[in-house]
């Protein structure tokens, strides 16, 4: 399975998930994190960005986010896709 390298989100408004901040309209990048040691069978993961930290999601929860928080998924030029 090829999984994309970065994937963006923009926060739809201001919110806090689990004390970490987003900003509405600004885009955060999810980074691929492959082959990381010490994470043993969880070596694929995305690495998402905050403003005061970052979360580390699976592809099938990354997926999730624009039903769960106030985001959408964009392009890296922050146009919905």
């Amino acid at each position: 399975m090829n999984f994309p390298k970065t994937r963006y989100f923009k926060a739809t408004g201001n919110f806090k998930a689990e004390g970490r901040i987003y900003l509405k309209d600004k885009v955060y990048p999810a980074y691929l994190m492959e082959d990381t040691p010490g994470y043993g069978k969880a070596a694929r993961f995305y690495d998402l960005s905050a403003e005061n930290g970052q979360f580390n999601f699976g592809n099938n929860l990354l997926d999730e986010l624009p039903y769960e928080w106030d985001v959408v998924e964009v392009n890296e030029k922050g146009d919905e896709i």
